[in-house]
């Protein structure tokens, strides 16, 4: 575990080149006050470059990037307990595999907020989509295998694949239209 302490990293994008297993994944920790740690780029370069796979971030604010997460071909991501807003995108990438748990992605601009680059899967479960442009926006091979608890307010979501599975879900002012 990589334990981050309270204060706003910013101006410089924080790239993962290292890797976990399955069974012991590499923790970022946040401080556990909500919105201690927060990292902060322009909006011209990603937050985080994963090069990794078996990464977990937690308790993590993380804005004003491209995109918040970038990765390809990796597996295993897990972003936790996480306020991800402001960027382009939250994650962006393809062939990676994400599970999104108990975070808030906001106020992201680009067409996609929730971005694939291509064949992408997601699980999700107990987020806030609130005033993205879209939500699992990409018209690319996009899997949502699990959609539940989650609320998702405003913008367009799943322009591509509607989720495999899902439950408990709150769709407020949203458009959906799955292809």
């Amino acid at each position: 575990t990589v334990y981050i302490d309270t204060g706003i990293y910013s101006n410089y994008t924080v790239v993962v080149t290292n890797s976990g297993t399955a069974t012991n994944p590499i923790v970022f920790m946040g401080a556990p006050k909500a919105g201690a740690s927060v990292f902060r780029r322009n909006a011209s370069a990603n937050v985080f470059t994963l090069e990794g796979s078996h990464l977990v971030f937690r308790n993590l604010t993380v804005e004003q990037g491209n995109a918040a997460f970038s990765a390809s071909g990796r597996a295993g991501i897990i972003v936790d307990s996480c306020l991800v807003r402001n960027n382009n995108a939250g994650t962006s990438g393809g062939s990676t595999a994400w599970n999104l748990r108990r975070s808030v992605f906001a106020g992201h601009t680009a067409a996609s907020g929730v971005f694939s680059g291509g064949a992408n899967t997601y699980g999700v479960d107990q987020c806030v989509f609130w005033r993205n442009e879209a939500v699992f926006g990409s018209t690319f091979n996009l899997f949502v295998t699990n959609l539940e608890n989650s609320v998702v307010v405003g913008g367009t979501a799943f322009l591509g694949n509607l989720p495999q599975a899902g439950d408990h879900n709150v769709f407020w002012e949203t458009v959906i239209r799955g292809g």
